[in-house]
């Protein structure tokens, strides 16, 4: 009997370590079938019988130890047979608790379930994952492949220097040539800030950089078009994907956000502002996400400056910044405020997007 328990006793622990071990999955589920299939064997050598002795156990009959065993008979009349009799009374006993193993069948039937719905939400997780890093290196041929004619599309600055050459004499010189890829945003920023540098009180340099951007979005969406496209894209598969909990969205978000140069942020900053390509959806999700948080800004008077090129670029002024500022209230004592530019210190002592 003691060994009986002994053994039982380890096969329970071996049964314990092989769930709890970090084992390959089919290693530990060929361990598991082979220790409840031993369990079952040890139960159907030993454990009735066990069962039988511990409830009902043999008594010495002196009379039918004086008698010839084959002529004694039961109350059917068929012969006794004691060891039989006993069994099938522990079979009438745990007869009557079939109801109880088929709620643990039923219980095993649930688990079974919910082992099923977590794989099905890790394969969706790893399937969200596989298409984000897909449209992520999508984001680099795309910007890779970039183009931009700044003479072509902006020659003001252009013909300016050749009137300046023409007025000093000296021979015309020749225009830039194209640039391509990562090259396309720098080149980008400073035609489109050109003669937006002014300081006088008629110049409004936020509105001319605006303008000149509108001629680029409506007149040559080629250029940048697909480009903020594919970035929109990303940003909406982060955000929609029922999968994904907050911070699975916020690191897949952080991802994003360490792939952008200083320039394509300040372009990003550029293009969603106002309606210039939608009704604020991209910039929603540039504000949730806090995709600006590491622009380099610099606060000059009631504008904002970018300090990603030589000399500086107004990408907004005190009215403008409020749509990038909307977000969660935060109290007075707050050190940053979690717009878009998420922990950005220019914003560091105004927590108050309405200040």
């Amino acid at each position: 009997m003691v060994a009986f328990f002994l053994l039982w006793s380890a096969l329970l622990i071996v049964l314990f370590m092989l769930m709890a071990a970090p084992l390959p999955e089919r290693l530990r589920a060929f361990g598991l079938v082979a220790a409840v299939m031993t369990v079952w064997l040890l139960w159907a050598l030993y454990g009735v019988e066990f069962i039988a002795d511990l409830k009902w156990p043999q008594k010495d009959n002196l009379v039918q130890t004086a008698i010839d065993p084959s002529k004694v008979t039961g109350a059917s009349g068929v012969p006794s047979d004691p060891p039989t009799a006993r069994l099938g009374q522990v079979g009438d006993l745990f007869g009557g608790i079939n109801a109880l193993f088929a709620a643990l069948a039923f219980a095993g039937v649930g688990i079974a379930a919910f082992q099923q719905w977590k794989s099905t939400r890790i394969a969706f997780k790893q399937s969200i994952e596989a298409t984000f890093f897909s449209t992520l290196e999508l984001h680099h041929r795309i910007a890779d492949g970039l183009r931009f004619d700044r003479v072509g599309i902006f020659p003001d600055e252009q013909n300016d220097i050749n009137h300046l050459c023409r007025l000093a004499g000296s021979s015309l010189q020749p225009p830039a040539p194209p640039v391509s890829g990562r090259q396309v945003f720098p080149e980008i920023i400073r035609a489109i800030s050109y003669k937006s540098h002014g300081h006088g009180h008629d110049v409004d340099r936020y509105q001319k950089l605006i303008e000149n951007y509108w001629v680029l979005q409506n007149e040559h969406n080629y250029v940048l078009g697909h480009y903020f496209r594919n970035l929109y894209q990303i940003l909406k598969l982060i955000n929609d994907d029922e999968t994904l909990d907050e911070p699975s969205r916020q690191k897949y978000a952080s991802v994003l956000r360490a792939q952008l140069s200083s320039d394509e942020l300040a372009l990003v900053m550029v293009n969603c502002a106002g309606k210039t390509v939608d009704d604020g959806e991209f910039r929603a999700l540039i504000v949730r996400y806090r995709l600006l948080e590491h622009i380099p800004l610099k606060k000059e008077g009631s504008d904002y400056l970018y300090t990603g090129q030589k000399g500086y670029v107004v990408l907004a002024n005190d009215v403008s910044i409020r749509q990038y500022l909307v977000g969660p209230v935060v109290p007075p004592s707050a050190r940053f405020y979690q717009g878009a530019f998420g922990t950005n210190p220019v914003f560091q002592f105004n927590t108050n997007p309405h200040t």
